[in-house]
């Protein structure tokens, strides 16, 4: 559980320091989170699957 809350706060605040160094990259680092998100199986796929 404890995990899964520093990555929340770790997708949050990556983008949020990189917007602040180089305008619009956060946009971009979002972008690239939500589409790995996305593209990764789920784990209860896979406990169905096998």
């Amino acid at each position: 559980m404890k995990d899964k809350k520093l990555m929340a706060i770790a997708f949050f605040l990556i983008p949020l320091i990189a917007d602040l160094f180089v305008p619009g990259s956060g946009l971009v680092i979002e972008l690239v989170l939500l589409i790995w998100e996305l593209l990764q199986p789920d784990e209860e796929d896979l406990k169905r699957s096998l």
